[in-house]
């Protein structure tokens, strides 16, 4: 395997340098191609390289642009990339100095060691133990599917992908991985990216599935990756809970990289695109092996805690809304926009008083809390061909109100199954449900909506005996109105959305 290895010192000591280092990756079956460092080469080059290496007192004598600040510098913009330093025992640095330029490099080496056997098999020992880098992968730029933001990234995201699929050094040639086509998986409303990542190895065999979270906002990732660790990793059983294979960040962008326990053979899909093809047996599936509860972890009884000191509304509040202001003015804006006259009496009293109802004398204490996925929606339920299914994204996966998750779900199915009816038809209906009225229609959809939307219902309440019914409602009200803070939503979308509104808020009124 070829490294690319830009290196930056005195032209007396450089071939020397490269020497040294030559026979140091040789015994970990590595060629060298060295690139000696000039003025064309500036820091936005860097990430074209596995490793730098430079000498820190290099150019000292000639500017303030020091190799240990290019060392420094490079290692800022391009955390992935292997910074070697080198140094010697007279040179003028101090160690304060060197501390000082934060990052520091990933090794420090003493140049006047080099001729010592012990230090070579010190310095091989580090470089195996700390340069972790695939660096045959390459991702196949014609059969991927990226979005502009990755496109614009990608070389950041192949040194990540790199830093993911390392295994070991000196390994078979046969079972080398070096090829990533990455396709998209249906992305939600959170600013990630969710790709779907076939890997191969360089004899064309291909690789477990695997799943590719993207964002660019690296505290989200970090805070599931935590998440992950507490909640997911020793708590769900085998078959919902996605491995983590790896994670690495850049300065710009963070990846997070699951497996699963499927077949490799098998194809998945998320369960929103099982909705959008209507198909209520997909559905009734997950909702049977999520919710029923014959069998609970997150929702076991002995994880259930009754919260005192914060309300209801405070909770979905902080959640969910970064103000109060303008929601009146939200929703009558999408009536206006999309409601005919006779629709909008319908439904006059709730919709100019959202506020009242929503975040008035509302205040709900002493509800119940336990583990909660904490964003249950139909893009982070992947489903295997064989029915098999798991979850991804762990962002917001921490303690929550107990209904929380049958909540987002319900609205998840809102968003994604079109059941093709006038207002007024998905207005009774949302009542119907509301009040546990039998539904029979002559729709194919909505006797599958409503069977299903009842079977969450029925799951939620017999999970939770002791919580108030009304706070369901309550919540999924909430949900309701949070959703139509989306961005460019169909018109069919809206009035589901809104059906299911006004009806759980008229559930409230009358409890």
């Amino acid at each position: 395997m070829k490294i690319k290895i830009l290196i930056i010192e005195a032209e007396v000591e450089i071939e020397g340098v490269k020497a040294f280092y030559e026979k140091i990756f040789k015994n970990l079956n590595y060629e060298c191609d060295f690139v000696a460092h000039t003025p064309d080469i500036n820091v936005k080059d860097y990430n074209e390289f596995d490793i730098l290496i430079t000498d820190i007192s290099y150019g000292m004598a000639m500017s303030d642009s020091t190799g240990l600040v290019i060392a420094s510098k490079a290692k800022q913009d391009y955390p992935n990339l292997f910074v070697i330093t080198n140094t010697k025992e007279y040179d003028e640095l101090t160690l304060h100095q060197i501390t000082q330029n934060l990052p520091e490099p990933d090794l420090l080496l003493n140049k006047s060691m080099f001729i010592e056997p012990i230090y070579k098999d010190y310095v091989t020992k580090q470089i195996r133990n700390n340069f972790k880098s695939n660096v045959l992968l390459k991702i196949d730029r014609e059969k991927s599917i990226l979005s502009d933001f990755l496109r614009d990234n990608i070389t950041d995201l192949e040194t990540i992908i790199k830093k993911i699929t390392f295994r070991t050094h000196n390994m078979e040639s046969n079972i080398l991985i070096d090829k990533a086509i990455l396709k998209p998986l249906i992305s939600g409303f959170s600013g990630s990216e969710v790709y779907k990542m076939n890997l191969y190895t360089n004899k064309g065999l291909s690789c477990i599935n695997t799943v590719l979270k993207t964002t660019n906002k690296l505290k989200d990732a970090e805070e599931e990756i935590k998440n992950y660790l507490e909640y997911v990793k020793w708590y769900l059983p085998y078959s919902w809970r996605p491995e983590l294979i790896g994670y690495s960040f850049s300065k710009t962008l963070g990846v997070i990289c699951y497996s699963f326990a499927y077949d490799n053979e098998k194809d998945f899909l998320s369960l929103t695109d099982y909705l959008l093809q209507k198909d209520f047996d997909k559905l009734s599936l997950t909702i049977e092996k999520i919710f029923k509860p014959n069998f609970q972890r997150w929702y076991h009884k002995s994880n259930i805690v009754v919260e005192k000191d914060s309300s209801l509304t405070d909770y979905y509040f902080n959640k969910w809304f970064s103000n109060r202001k303008h929601g009146d003015n939200l929703l009558q804006n999408i009536i206006n926009e999309y409601f005919a006259k006779d629709d909008k009496n319908l439904i006059k009293d709730y919709s100019q008083n959202i506020g009242k109802y929503l975040f008035g004398n509302l205040s709900y204490v002493k509800y119940q809390t336990c583990i909660c996925h904490g964003d249950l929606n139909s893009n982070n339920i992947l489903i295997s061909d064989d029915e098999q299914l798991t979850f991804i994204d762990f962002k917001d996966t921490k303690r929550g109100h107990v209904f929380e998750d049958f909540i987002v779900f319900e609205g998840a199915i809102r968003m994604n199954l079109n059941l093709d009816l006038i207002f007024s038809e998905s207005l009774q209906l949302e009542e119907m449900l509301c009040n546990n009225i039998a539904v029979n229609s002559n729709k194919i959809n909505t006797n599958g909506f409503s069977s299903n939307i009842n079977n969450i219902r029925e799951y939620a309440f017999e999970t939770f005996k002791d919580e108030e019914k009304r706070y369901y409602f309550y919540g999924l009200a909430l949900y309701c109105f949070r959703l139509l803070r989306i961005r460019d939503m169909k018109e069919w979308q809206y009035k589901q959305i809104i059906a299911c509104l006004i009806s759980a808020m008229k559930k409230i009124k009358i409890d």
